[in-house]
């Protein structure tokens, strides 16, 4: 009885130390959506965003995207758009590109709030020096607002590969 025990102990400590092993030493995220091209994201339509009460803006058609143009570059796109003028239209603070550490998304850039006033659209374009062979994936919230109050809209890309 006790070497069957010994042995039960033996085995049980045994998948313990080398389950959690064998998930660290993968590199697919925990987290996220593949993009179909592995260098660019689908733009990112909705003609559903910006779910609104009253006569808060709608947004429509916002245009998302994150690409690898080159080797180590990644060009960010967004294009947030409304159906009527709005006294400020962007995103918010939180608008922040991530990569994958191996084990989660962390921070590479961010950017904080930008905005175009007495406007129907915004748009923001970046390409950075970054490192090939890592993913990358963006995400933030729109934001809109007229006198009727404010209509965001969060998102988080596919990830992408750097070339």
């Amino acid at each position: 009885m006790k070497k069957r025990m010994f042995a039960l102990f033996f085995c049980l400590l045994l998948c313990i130390a080398i389950v959690p092993t064998a998930f660290a030493g993968s590199d697919e995220p925990t987290s996220g959506i593949a993009s179909k091209d592995p260098y660019f994201t689908d733009q990112y339509y909705s003609e559903t965003s910006g779910i609104s009460t009253y006569a808060a803006p709608v947004f429509k058609a916002p245009v998302i995207s994150i690409s690898s143009p080159a080797v180590g570059k990644i060009s960010v796109y967004v294009k947030p758009q409304t159906l009527t003028t709005c006294t400020k239209i962007g995103f918010r603070s939180n608008l922040v590109l991530q990569y994958w550490t191996g084990s989660r998304w962390g921070t590479s850039a961010s950017w904080s709030e930008k905005y175009a006033t007495n406007a129907k659209s915004y748009t923001f374009s970046q390409t950075l020096d970054r490192t090939s062979g890592t993913r990358y994936q963006l995400t933030g919230t729109l934001f809109a607002t007229n006198a009727s109050g404010t209509t965001t809209y969060p998102f988080t890309t596919e990830y992408i590969t750097c070339r």
